[in-house]
């Protein structure tokens, strides 16, 4: 999850949790195991994000390509 961010809300269990964002987190503490599906996704591009590191903002690696 985003932690101490009131502003970005998720669901799910613990500190997993998933998001709907426009891009790639860049600020904010997320922990290992989050995800953000892309909310401006378009053909070829991404559908969403995991985070694989926790951190400030963490390691975010994508989650598939959707077909062009």
């Amino acid at each position: 999850m985003q932690l101490g961010n009131s502003a970005v809300i998720g669901i799910g269990v613990g500190q997993n949790k998933i998001y709907w964002l426009p891009a790639i987190p860049v600020t904010g503490a997320w922990a290992r195991g989050s995800v953000v599906y892309n909310t401006s996704v378009v053909a070829g591009g991404v559908f969403g994000w995991m985070c694989v590191t926790a951190g400030t903002p963490g390691t975010w690696k994508s989650m598939g390509n959707v077909a062009p």
